[in-house]
């Protein structure tokens, strides 16, 4: 059970960190699109 409990919180972190790193990507292209624009 403790084992299940282990994979759980790191497959869930995981994609805590995936989810920010998306975001930051977004705000990247984001930020390159509003410069070609201007």
């Amino acid at each position: 059970m403790d084992q299940l409990n282990d994979t759980l919180t790191e497959s869930g972190s995981e994609t805590e960190r995936e989810r920010k790193e998306k975001a930051k990507g977004m705000s990247n292209e984001v930020a390159e699109r509003s410069v070609q624009v201007n």
